[in-house]
């Protein structure tokens, strides 16, 4: 294994939502005084960098605009979603192709079959890829998505804040099947599947699988009420993860639905590292944070990254910054969880 760190600015900024691709990352630079608060911005850029010499092959200025979320890459372009509109640009050269303007609250990407998917709030806008153009919109009876819009067994979804998960018919987006959590609380994670189920952490009071057919429960599993939901899916685990009001780990058998382990880990991010591993950006007692390596077969903390020259202070108290995410290809993982920085990891 070898690590590398990327300093990307003389200036205090925070690294948000890197995309890998061969040999270039693909990442936003969130400009902000040093002592401000972790949400602020004074400017934005968009760069493309070849992590092996460390050149910038192309930046852009956002001037008043933020990325509100991961953006993702179709074809030649490389797609943002900021409080502007949707901006399509030429991952080559840097060049804008195209923007959809329109005023953009909470948003998700994701592509299918040549269009994109942009949740606006409570609304889905598929846009051609090559036009920029709306070729359909549906808004629906809920105050916001909370997730992208996913594909599987011929049918889009999507997780919202009125406490259900919507099946939703791929042409005509009219809602087909709506998978209902106890309580009013926001789902607040993308739903994944498995097998015949569909099944997603929440911020209500259980981690709940469905029957995807007749929206069913095949199994819950309680959670503290409240927390912040978030989850990884891997062939045979889910693993919940509960933050801002709680802070625990869970690993559930997805076969038996049952419980394996649970953690008392602060844990900001949590991608599948390898066979046996899970590797997190978490927060230690001494509330600094570490990338840190925990056993899928029982969820000890088994390795971690050398502490970095970095002092995590009150600001970071509950969490890093949103935009702070761990990106993976089949070699390089990408880290954000220091300002100015990025910590590469290749297998």
């Amino acid at each position: 294994m070898n690590i590398k760190q990327i300093i990307l600015s003389d200036e205090f900024c925070y690294p948000c939502f890197p995309i890998i691709e061969n040999k270039f990352i693909y990442l936003g630079l969130r400009f902000t005084d040093e002592d401000s608060d972790i949400n602020s911005v004074k400017s934005y850029q968009i760069q493309k960098i070849d992590y092996k010499s460390e050149d910038i092959i192309w930046s852009i200025e956002l001037y008043d605009d933020t990325v509100l979320c991961k953006p993702i890459i179709l074809d030649d372009k490389i797609l943002f979603s900021t409080n502007s509109g949707l901006i399509a640009i030429n991952k080559l050269n840097g060049k804008q192709v195209w923007k959809f303007k329109a005023k953009i609250g909470t948003s998700h990407l994701s592509s299918l079959e040549d269009k994109i998917y942009l949740t606006n709030k409570n609304a889905i806008e598929v846009i051609d890829i090559k036009s920029g153009k709306r070729l359909k919109q549906k808004k629906y009876r809920v105050k916001w998505i909370d997730s992208p819009v996913i594909y599987g067994h011929n049918k889009l979804f999507i997780s919202t804040s009125n406490s259900k998960i919507l099946k939703i018919d791929k042409d005509s987006l009219e809602i087909l099947t709506e998978y209902k959590y106890p309580g009013g609380w926001a789902i607040g994670a993308t739903p994944a599947f498995y097998k015949n189920q569909i099944l997603s952490n929440s911020y209500a009071s259980y981690i709940t699988s469905f029957d995807i057919d007749s929206g069913d429960i095949i199994w819950k599993i309680k959670k503290k009420v409240g927390s912040e939901p978030k989850q990884l899916i891997t062939s045979e685990f889910l693993y919940a993860i509960e933050t801002i009001g709680a802070h625990k780990l869970i690993s559930i058998n997805l076969s038996k639905g049952k419980k394996v382990w649970s953690k008392d880990y602060h844990i900001h991010e949590l991608i599948d590292f390898d066979n046996d591993t899970l590797l997190a950006t978490l927060k230690q007692e001494d509330g600094q944070y570490i990338i840190g390596f925990l056993s899928k077969r029982n969820g000890e903390l088994i390795n971690s990254l050398p502490l970095i020259n970095f002092i995590f202070d009150n600001r970071f108290q509950y969490r890093l910054w949103s935009e702070a995410i761990i990106e993976k290809n089949n070699k390089k993982i990408v880290v954000c969880y220091k300002p100015n920085e990025i910590t590469i990891i290749t297998k």
